[in-house]
């Protein structure tokens, strides 16, 4: 921790009162380490248990809590005996057994932001939606140190929310899934957004109504609830106020787009702030995210001229969207973060000309409706390919011309075949990656090797 100066202060009281509390974790992943980490500054006793044989935390979490019970491979059924508190990672379905035998019995059930949230005295703006919220929280911090203040981004990007207790900052920029909302209880943000909701995780949330409702949860206590006008979503519940964004013309106290004679500007109600050709990043899906960016940075009332130096200096986040080769007329595009169809769909309308896509993974229940459709309407070229590979082949066959592959290396080979001057080839799964990739950053690697060997 930081001196006690800092805005990150834990209450003096907080170890003495919890000292006793044993606490079982689920989860030995980043969240995991974070949370013994945690623990450990509290002096508590811990049991961790994962349902991995070999979780990939398991070695830091034994060398910080040398003390710990470790269990690997399953997940009790039921909380073992002299537990005062459940903390489970994100990820773990919410009608898993043990949580279930924990509701039943009144022991608490927290997740790793619950403890954040308690522990930090600094504003803490909140970010979630089905796609664009790694580049939302990125760009907000950016945007914000780049009007001076000491912001930080975390939570389901890049560094735990616990980890960031270490960091001398005034504001906390947090990136929350639909897991780590599900298992919350209700956050009092200084401003949360919804950045959109379409289909996904359905295997884990069962239906889109629920995924749906974990989404809204952000705004359960929120100060200030940031709403895309141009999507229909959650409404915000109770907020104290409300600001819009959109591609439209804004209302006075919204964020949009208007058009003057020298071309599109980023708009505050009727004053225009920015053009929208100095922004670095392209795509309608990614002015979308400006905007929110802009939306949710001017609650902290901050200079407005510094906001706009960190837009323009944003350059946009490895994986999305991310010209790796341009050959021969060809340009290829890693686009991995698009791990559902709607990423995908962005990802399709931003790419002019003839299209060489490749996609595949695990679907995570979703149904490639909608791709199909889009598919249908221009010249494309799709090779598909991991768990779900037939699930394209039959949503898809009819739409396009579309050819199932055994791995990324025989994708590339097949769209470096197909490829001519003028056309695009795209990397935009629409699909997880975990069913032959570690990460979607790992499959996004693979497929820019894979390009760099045919140059």
């Amino acid at each position: 921790m930081k001196a006690a100066s800092t805005a990150w202060q834990m209450n003096p009281e907080m170890g003495e009162t919890l000292t006793d509390r044993k606490a079982l974790v689920l989860g030995m992943g980043t969240t995991g380490v974070s949370i013994a980490g945690w623990l450990a500054a509290q002096n508590r006793s811990a049991i961790f248990a994962d349902s991995r044989a070999t979780p990939p935390g398991l070695e830091k979490v034994r060398a910080i809590l040398p003390a710990a019970a470790l269990s690997c491979g399953s997940l009790p059924d039921r909380v073992p005996d002299g537990i005062d508190e459940v903390l489970v990672s994100p990820g773990l379905p919410t009608d898993t057994p043990v949580l279930q035998d924990a509701n039943s019995r009144g022991i608490p059930v927290h997740s790793d932001i619950d403890l954040f949230v308690d522990a930090c005295n600094a504003r803490i703006v909140g970010i979630t939606g089905s796609n664009g919220k790694s580049t939302v929280t990125s760009l907000v911090a950016q945007m914000l140190q780049a009007a001076g203040v000491k912001a930080v981004p975390g939570g389901n990007l890049g560094v735990a929310a616990l980890d960031l207790l270490a960091e001398d900052a005034d504001v906390a920029v947090l990136e929350l899934s639909s897991f780590q909302l599900a298992h919350s209880g209700e956050l009092p943000l200084h401003a949360a957004v919804v950045l959109n909701v379409s289909p996904d995780h359905l295997d884990q949330h069962g239906d889109f109504e629920s995924y749906a409702a974990a989404k809204a949860r952000i705004y359960a206590k929120a100060g200030t609830a940031v709403v895309n006008r141009d999507l229909p979503g959650p409404a915000p519940v109770a907020c104290a106020h409300e600001v819009g964004f959109g591609l439209g013309i804004p209302s006075p106290t919204d964020w949009g787009v208007i058009n003057r004679d020298d071309g599109q500007w980023i708009a505050r109600g009727s004053y225009a702030v920015m053009p929208v050709s100095n922004l670095q990043i392209a795509g309608r899906h990614n002015l979308q995210n400006v905007l929110a960016a802009f939306a949710l940075a001017d609650t902290l009332d901050v200079p407005l001229d510094g906001l706009v130096v960190g837009a323009q200096l944003f350059p946009g986040l490895p994986h999305r969207m991310q010209v790796v080769a341009s050959e021969d007329g060809i340009t290829w595009i890693d686009d991995s973060k698009a791990t559902n169809e709607a990423a995908a769909l962005a990802s399709i309308e931003s790419v002019e000309g003839r299209l060489i896509l490749i996609a595949g993974g695990d679907a995570k229940g979703g149904e490639l409706r909608e791709l199909a459709g889009k598919l249908k309407e221009r010249d494309a070229f799709v090779i598909v390919l991991g768990r779900d590979a037939q699930l394209f082949l039959d949503q898809l066959t009819g739409s396009c011309d579309v050819h199932a592959v055994s791995d990324m290396d025989a994708a590339v080979e097949l769209a470096a075949g197909v490829a001519g001057t003028g056309d695009t080839v795209l990397l935009a799964p629409a699909c997880s990656s975990l069913d032959m990739y570690g990460s979607f950053a790992e499959r996004g690697d693979h497929f820019a090797a894979a390009v760099r060997k045919l140059q």
